[in-house]
């Protein structure tokens, strides 16, 4: 998310410790590019609001 440069903060949900470091360990991990077009491709819609629909 924070990859976008239109995302200025994500908010992250955690109901146990363990899923906290998880979640932070992953904000200096790269998506790889084939990834990110893939979810970026599937989000499209509901990303640009009602404008595609």
């Amino acid at each position: 998310m924070l990859a976008n440069p239109v995302v200025s903060s994500a908010i992250i949900g955690a109901s146990q410790p363990v899923q906290l470091n998880k979640m932070l360990a992953a904000v200096d991990r790269p998506i790889d590019p084939e990834i990110k077009a893939k979810l970026d491709e599937a989000t499209a819609e509901y990303r640009f609001g009602d404008a595609l629909r």
